[in-house]
């Protein structure tokens, strides 16, 4: 690790130390579900204007943002990636807050670097990114231009313990829509066709099939719409579904055996059925080894301390992911302090407002900056990271093309 530009982040982390808490304990406390985070979208702009960054507000969408500081030398451009939806109903419970002062974070350091050291050329571009928690911000950007300048682009995600061998899986969702007949439920029950039977069954269905599933396979529901009351024979009902696999080829075989699982329940209960698909899967992320390697390595010069006998472990999905099909990205997973908890629950929501899960996105920050620095100052580890990621994508080409919009979907009226 470069002792000069590491004191340097550090100098200026110090300084910033007070701002960055107080900007995630307000996001933390004031949660915004996706496509509404106007008040995060504006807390960090006007951070990040007051730092010098030229900043670019509703960024290709109402609540992101893009901020630039651009050395007028030639050099790469580094992208850092903020977040900062919440989750319904339990806030922050996958850490954004901690994810979004992440991005400024990295882009504040780094500038400061930057100013004090004129022989470095190039950009660090902070790209706020909206409804990571579905509908797929990242995806919207990419369809409108956005990440197609960036030579590199970083970011780090908070879960329980600090793992190296975590991945990301590719996930796509389906809303199953059962159509049967309304009847009275006592008097004339034998006249109603019931859509929630269907549900029901297409649910149990998907559970019988999960013995032949692959491991790496995750399939699960919620039945979103039950009927209107006891007494009515429900006419309508929806399942909405999220498969996951380790790529979006297993993905879109998972929704097939899914789809003749909810097919069947169709036909058992004489109902009939729409699918609707996601145009928007989310891709596995392809982690850039070079600077993936390196964000471990200084992580652990900082203190984080990994396990030699880690076990490669799946995560959830992000649409990162697909960030890193165009861009060469990483996407490191850091512990907040609490094993016991897991994302996407009350507990780790209140320890991603903690000051131990504040400390460990400060090393994130750290470890993220002097990897942007490298690609800043090391042109052979720019080639490096090219080349790498021509050849990781290359060898997830089937995914490629599925990105093009290449689906084999079954037919989306369930014929």
């Amino acid at each position: 690790m470069n002792s000069k530009y590491i004191s340097s982040i550090n100098e200026i982390l110090i300084k910033e130390d007070d701002e960055l808490k107080r900007i995630s304990n307000y996001l933390h406390t004031n949660p915004e579900l996706a496509y509404n985070e106007y008040k995060a979208h504006d807390l960090l702009t006007e951070y990040l204007e007051n730092r010098g960054f030229k900043v670019e507000k509703n960024y290709l969408l109402p609540t992101a943002f893009r901020a630039i500081y651009d050395t007028g030398r030639q050099g790469p451009t580094i992208g850092v990636i903020s977040e900062y939806d919440a989750l319904p109903g339990i806030g922050h419970a996958c850490g954004h807050n901690l994810i979004a002062i992440t991005g400024i974070g990295v882009g504040v350091a780094v500038k400061h670097v930057l100013e004090h050291n004129g022989d470095i050329g190039g950009k660090i571009v902070v790209i706020g990114t909206p409804a990571e928690e579905l509908p797929s911000g990242k995806v919207d950007m990419i369809n409108k231009g956005g990440f197609k300048d960036l030579d590199v682009a970083l970011m780090s995600h908070p879960i329980p313990a600090d793992l190296r061998k975590a991945r990301s899986m590719a996930v796509s969702t389906m809303d199953i829509n059962y159509y049967g007949k309304a009847s009275h439920a006592a008097a004339y029950p034998w006249l109603g066709v019931n859509a929630l039977d269907a549900a029901v069954q297409a649910y149990q269905n998907i559970s019988c099939m999960r013995q032949q599933f692959k491991p790496s396979y995750r399939v699960h529901a919620i039945i979103s719409k039950g009927g209107e009351k006891p007494n009515i024979i429900p006419e309508y009902t929806q399942l909405q579904i999220f498969v996951r696999g380790n790529n979006l080829a297993d993905t879109v075989d998972v929704q097939h055996k899914v789809y003749n699982c909810c097919k069947s329940a169709a036909m058992a209960t004489g109902c009939s059925m729409k699918a609707i698909y996601s145009d928007k899967p989310y891709f596995p992320v392809l982690q850039n080894q070079p600077m993936f390697t390196r964000y471990h390595r200084y992580a652990a010069e900082l203190g984080v301390i990994y396990d030699d006998n880690e076990e490669d472990s799946l995560m959830g999905s992000t649409d990162m992911g697909n960030v890193s099909y165009l861009v060469p990205s990483i996407h490191p997973f850091y512990g907040i302090g609490e094993t016991s908890v897991a994302n996407h629950t009350r507990e780790f929501a209140q320890v991603a407002g903690s000051n131990v899960a504040f400390n460990a996105a400060l090393r994130s920050i750290k470890s993220l900056a002097m990897i942007a620095l490298d690609v800043l100052t090391d042109s052979d580890l720019l080639k490096e990271v090219n080349n790498e990621f021509k050849q990781t994508v290359n060898a997830n080409s089937s995914d490629a093309v599925l990105m093009k919009g290449v689906y084999e979907y079954p037919d989306a009226d369930g014929n």
